[in-house]
C-alpha cells in the first residue's frame, strides 16, 4: 500500500536523479498556512472521526493534482518522516478513531536499476517501495516543507514534487490535518534506517536485535574455538619438540663438584703400592687347617 497520484503535472517540477532524487525545492506557492510541526507530533493516532481523509495534499497546492491513498486514510509518522496509509480504524468509546494497518515507504526502488542493487533485506522489507513491475517503473517523491515529511509512489517517469497540505485553488476546500501515528516496533521484521534521499546510494537495512545477536554470538564462539585450538597445536608441537631432544642426547648429568670448583677425580684404575701384588691376579683362597 503506497501514495498514488494519478494526475501528474506534464513535466516534473524538479530536476530528478535517478532512483533517488535530490532535495531541489522551489520557491512554496501563498497558500493558507499549515500547521506547524509542532503541532502535528502533538496529534497522535487517535483522532476525531471527522479528521479522516485519503488526501495526503496537492503537488504545489493545485487540486488538479492530487496525492491520495486508495481505499485507505492518509497519516503521517514523525519517527519516519513519512507519509503513508493506514487501511483501517477502530472507534472508542468517545467517538475518536485509532489508525491500523499502516504502511510508510522510506526508500524507493525503479525497474532500472541495476541487477542486485536491491537485496534480499531490501526485497522483504515493506517499507521500500519496489517500482519494478507493470507500467509505473519510476519512483516519485512527494516533498512535505512544512514538516519535512517525504511520501514514494511509482509513474511512468520520473518526477519529484512539493506537495502541499492545503490548496490555493478557487472552490476547493482544504481538507483536515493528518492523523500523526505512533511507531510499533512489534510491527516489523526489520527495522529501517534512515535512508538520505540526497544521493544515489542502495538502501541500507539495519536487522533486527536478535538477528544481530545470533551473528555476534557465532562469531564469539568461532573465535574462542579458534584460539583454543592454537593453544592446544602449540602444546602439542613443544612436547614432540623435548622428547626427541631427549632422545638423541640422553640424561645430562651434573658434577656438583666441578660447579663448585673441587676437582675432578681421575677416572684410572687405582695402582698398587710397591712390594704388593695386584690383588686382581690372586684371588683371595681360604685358609685351610690341617
Amino acid at each position: 500500500m503506497a501514495l498514488e497520484a494519478p494526475f501528474l503535472p506534464p513535466w516534473p517540477t524538479q530536476t530528478a536523479v535517478r532512483g533517488l532524487y535530490e532535495d531541489l525545492r522551489s520557491p512554496r506557492p501563498a497558500t493558507t498556512a499549515a500547521p506547524s510541526r509542532e503541532h502535528g507530533l502533538q496529534q497522535r493516532q487517535v483522532q476525531a472521526l471527522s479528521s479522516l481523509t485519503s488526501v495526503c495534499g496537492y503537488i504545489s497546492a493545485n487540486a488538479s493534482y492530487p496525492v491520495s491513498c486508495r481505499n485507505a486514510y492518509c497519516a503521517s509518522n514523525y519517527v519516519f518522516n513519512a507519509v503513508g496509509c493506514c487501511s483501517s480504524y477502530r472507534t472508542t468509546s468517545i467517538s475518536q478513531v485509532v489508525l491500523d494497518s499502516c504502511h510508510y515507504k522510506v526508500a524507493c526502488i525503479d525497474a532500472d536499476q541495476p541487477a542486485g542493487y536491491c537485496d534480499e533485506n531490501c526485497q522483504s522489507n515493506d517499507m521500500i517501495l519496489k517500482c519494478t513491475e507493470g507500467s509505473s517503473t519510476y519512483c516519485n517523491t512527494f516533498k512535505y516543507a512544512p514538516y519535512d515529511y517525504t511520501g514514494f509512489a511509482c509513474g511512468t517517469y520520473f518526477g519529484s514534487y512539493n506537495v502541499e497540505q492545503g490548496t490555493t485553488t478557487k472552490g476547493v476546500a482544504s481538507h483536515p490535518a493528518w492523523v500523526t501515528t505512533t511507531w510499533s516496533p512489534e510491527a516489523f521484521e526489520t527495522e529501517p534506517v534512515a535512508i538520505s534521499t540526497m544521493t544515489n546510494a542502495p538502501p541500507r537495512i539495519s536487522q533486527s536485535s536478535n538477528e544481530l545477536g545470533h551473528h555476534v554470538g557465532e562469531i564469539m564462539a568461532g573465535v574462542v574455538g579458534a584460539v583454543f585450538g592454537l593453544i592446544i597445536i602449540i602444546s602439542l608441537i613443544m612436547f614432540f619438540c623435548l622428547r626427541k631432544r631427549s632422545r638423541t642426547h640422553g640424561p645430562v648429568r651434573l658434577n656438583t663438584r666441578q660447579e663448585y670448583g673441587q676437582p675432578l677425580m681421575q677416572n684410572h684404575e687405582a695402582q698398587p703400592s710397591p712390594g704388593q701384588l695386584p690383588q686382581a691376579y690372586y684371588p683371595e683362597v681360604e685358609a685351610v687347617r690341617l
